[in-house]
């Protein structure tokens, strides 16, 4: 997830991180859009952001907030990590 904050310097890890996110069964929508960050794959980043706005209701929110369009894609990221690694956190119910 880190590695999307500087694209570039994560594009070297790239492979590894592929092979670790097939080993992860089922879905990770934060890991699938970090993915797409690192590999500045615009139209995936753009698909996997709406598609995370059809069934959380903070994500069309998070993408109509003034700022950088990078800036918003990384609180989705945020937003879909949280909610996929630390789903019982109190501050979230």
């Amino acid at each position: 997830m880190l590695g999307a904050l500087d694209p570039a310097s994560a594009a070297p890890l790239l492979p590894e991180i592929t092979v670790f996110r097939r080993t992860i069964s089922g879905a990770s929508p934060a890991l699938d859009l970090a993915i797409a960050l690192i590999r500045s794959d615009d139209t995936r980043v753009t698909d996997l952001t709406l598609q995370a706005a059809t069934w959380d209701v903070e994500i069309p929110r998070l993408l109509d907030t003034d700022g950088p369009l990078f800036a918003r894609h990384l609180n989705v990221l945020v937003r879909l990590a949280m909610a996929e690694f630390a789903p019982d956190r109190p501050e979230d119910r």
